[in-house]
Formats: C-alpha cells, sequence, structure tokens
C-alpha cells in the first residue's frame, strides 16, 4: 500500500519549492525544466497506465495512472497556494544569504 499522505506531502512541497524559486529568479526559464517533465514524461506515464489498464496488459497500470495525476494535483496545489496565497519570499540578509519566508507552513 502506497503511503499516499507522504505523497501528498512532498509533492505540495515540491510545487512550492518550484513557486519560490520562480518568485526568487523572476527568470521564465526557470520553470521550464517542471514544464517539460509534465507534458513529455507524466502525460506520457499517465496515458501508457491507461493503455495498459485499457487492453489488460497490466492491471497496475490504472492505478499509476492515478498516482501519476495525484501527484500532479498536489504539486500543483503547492504552487498555488504560494502564488495565490500571502507566501511571499522576501530575501534577507547579506547578498549571497537568501533565506526563503513564509507566514504558511
Amino acid at each position: 500500500m502506497p503511503a499516499w499522505g507522504y505523497f501528498w506531502r512532498r509533492c505540495v512541497a515540491e510545487g512550492r519549492s518550484r513557486a519560490y524559486l520562480g518568485e526568487l529568479t523572476r527568470l521564465p526559464s526557470a520553470l521550464r525544466t517542471g514544464r517539460d517533465h509534465v507534458l513529455r514524461t507524466l502525460s506520457s506515464g499517465f496515458l501508457l497506465g491507461l493503455r495498459d489498464a485499457a487492453l489488460g496488459r497490466d492491471a497496475g497500470g490504472l492505478g499509476r495512472a492515478a498516482a501519476i495525476a495525484f501527484g500532479l494535483y498536489a504539486t500543483i496545489f503547492g504552487y498555488m497556494r504560494v502564488r495565490l496565497g500571502s507566501g511571499s519570499v522576501r530575501l534577507k540578509g547579506p547578498p549571497g544569504n537568501i533565506a526563503v519566508h513564509s507566514n504558511r507552513s
């Protein structure tokens, strides 16, 4: 049985860290690798899982597809929570000493 609670927290944390990275760098390219990963790798894995389940090749295909969708949803949730919420990024301290502060836990 997968540890769904851990997986949820880990994916939400990934989304939050991507939002913080985007705010810190202010570069569109900072999120490009994540976008490419979603468009190529995750979508391919999702579709292959559905195909395997539909064709009876692998009963676990539907579970894999569901896990990919669940993880992507959790990551987007974490990202949007920072971007739309009050979780702001502030630089504190001397140059080279960057600290990320958020009033959300």
